[in-house]
């Protein structure tokens, strides 16, 4: 987390930058807890009421278009393509680690307004 948001959710939590944080564990137990006895809902309300007091609002049910972040694109050979779909690794990026270091062989292409960019797999 970056200092401004460590100092933010600090601020929001009530903490302090030095106290030590929640893990998953105690976290996930706090929410069973809230769950259990009914007061996730409430919990909800008070901040959707915090929110609206402030001038925000929460949009339940609401779809979100996804943005691309362009990256450089991949300049592979038709060989290296299907070895690289199907999981392998090509001789020449294991023979040269440089060439190993600027390939990302996870990406995939999607398309968005009839554009293609490269995605995450």
């Amino acid at each position: 987390m970056s200092q401004p948001n460590r100092h933010a959710f600090c601020r929001f939590s009530g903490r302090d930058p030095e106290d030590k944080a929640p893990d998953a564990r105690i976290i996930w137990l706090f929410r069973a807890q809230l769950t259990r006895h009914e007061l996730h809902k409430t919990l909800f309300e008070r901040c959707d009421q915090s929110w609206v007091s402030q001038g925000c609002r929460a949009r339940k049910g609401q779809i979100m278009d996804a943005n691309f972040v362009d990256v450089p694109r991949q300049r592979n050979s038709q060989e290296e393509n299907p070895q690289i779909k199907a999981g392998g690794t090509p001789e020449r990026f294991a023979a040269n680690l440089s060439v190993k270091s600027q390939k990302d062989t996870q990406t995939r292409w999607a398309r968005k307004n009839q554009k293609t960019h490269p995605s995450a797999g």
